[in-house]
């Protein structure tokens, strides 16, 4: 269960990697939509479908670390099948859309993780966007802004991407909190579901470099989680030293 988390968490931030090589940015986590509430846009897993298992441009030169982490084929063929039949420009419950929304998606689920659909019958997601620390906007995936991997100043190997959830969990398709959730400590008694497991608030991450970890949340210091979850805190920090 451990190895498949880690593989499917990770492998969704490798389809953002090819996203990002193909459209020079990193998939909003909201997929901007002005003629939709926000409450019906759709979520940014939708623009990855048709890259789950596909290999970033360094794969190719580690074929054998690539063959030994890379999604199956068989995820690689739903995702392009499903992307096709969804229509980016509809609510995520529209009808045109409502099979896909019912479709569950492994690549986006752990083994025994939590249920596999709501109680309306929509496939969930048992993974989700890191917005930023405590409700900010400051991670890899603002809400509808779409970044480059050049302006996560702190390094892609210092910022979260990619977060298991457990608690109120909602459907793939749908941006929110089903698909993105801003990281807290548990000593900060959040209001608002954030990342966490059957374990509580331990859980995995995916960095936005690919690499997977089990993260003791509650064992982990406040100001580092946030560290963590911010994309640029550090970069901003030795801006202020300088200036000063």
């Amino acid at each position: 269960a451990a190895r498949l988390t880690l593989r499917h968490i990770q492998g969704i931030m490798f389809a953002a990697h090819v996203y990002e090589e193909e459209l020079k940015s990193l998939p909003p986590a909201i997929v901007p939509n002005p003629a939709l509430p926000p409450e019906k846009r759709l979520s940014g897993l939708v623009l990855l479908l048709p890259y789950l298992g596909l290999p970033p441009s360094y794969a190719k030169k580690q074929e054998k670390w690539w063959a030994e982490t890379r999604l199956g084929e068989d995820v690689t063929k739903q995702g392009k099948e499903l992307f096709e039949h969804i229509d980016v420009k509809k609510a995520w419950d529209d009808p045109v859309n409502l099979k896909a929304a019912r479709t569950i998606v492994p690549a986006f689920l752990v083994p025994r993780g939590g249920p596999l659909r709501d109680k309306r019958g929509f496939a969930v997601s048992h993974f989700a966007f890191v917005r930023g620390a405590a409700g900010k906007d400051n991670g890899a995936f603002p809400g509808e802004k779409a970044l480059a991997f050049s302006e996560i100043r702190d390094g892609t190997s210092q910022t979260l991407g990619m977060g298991q959830i457990y608690t109120d969990p909602g459907p793939w398709i749908a941006a929110g909190p089903s698909t993105l959730r801003y990281v807290y400590h548990p000593s900060e008694n959040p209001t608002e579901p954030t990342f966490g497991s059957p374990f509580g608030a331990a859980c995995y991450f995916a960095l936005c470099d690919g690499s997977g970890h089990f993260l003791d949340v509650p064992k982990t210091p406040v100001e580092t989680l946030h560290y963590l979850a911010d994309r640029a805190d550090r970069h901003r920090a030795l801006q202020q030293q300088v200036g000063d």
